[in-house]
Parts: C-alpha cells; structure tokens; sequence
C-alpha cells in the first residue's frame, strides 16, 4: 500500500518559492492584524468617551458589521434549504430511473 506525500519539495527553487509566499501571508496577517486592533481602539475610545450621534453611529456600525454574516448565512440556509433537497430528490429520481 502506497502512502500518499501530502507535502514533497523537489528542489531549492520550489522551496524558496513556498518560503516567499509564506512571507507575504504573515507579512498580510501582521498589517491587517496591527490595523485591526488600532481601529478596534480607536471606535471604543470614541464610544465609550463621547456620547453623541457619530458615536452612537460609530457603535451601530461596528456592531452591524458582526451581525449581518450570521444574518446573511442563516437566511440563505433557511430559504435554500428547501431547494437544496428538492433538487436532490429529483437528481436522485432521474438517476435511479
């Protein structure tokens, strides 16, 4: 039985090239990391110490952001749900015919 190599390097260029994109990733995971948390600073300094309407809209904003995905994904779940099935019985009907 023959085990299946899930990572092989042929050569040095093949590896240098791995190397550089691991690089740009965590070059990409630290900017996006440093600039998250400075703007996550900044909207709580402006919510929690200014009580005004661009605060408040600061504070919706934020909060709207986290909201919609699982808004966006349980939706589709429930409206899809019942096309996925219909659609697999009949692809399974036709395919037993």
């Amino acid at each position: 039985m023959k085990s299946k190599k899930i990572f092989f390097v042929t050569n040095l260029q093949e590896l240098y090239v791995l190397f550089k994109y691991l690089g740009n990733s965590l070059m990409i995971v630290l900017f996006v990391s440093i600039f998250g948390t400075a703007l996550a600073v900044v909207n709580a300094y402006l919510t929690a110490r200014n009580k005004n309407r661009f605060s408040h809209l600061i504070h919706f904003m934020s909060i709207i952001s986290l909201a919609i995905p699982g808004i966006v994904l349980g939706l589709s779940y429930v409206i899809f749900h019942d096309l996925w099935n219909d659609s697999n019985i009949i692809f399974m009907e036709r395919f037993l015919r």
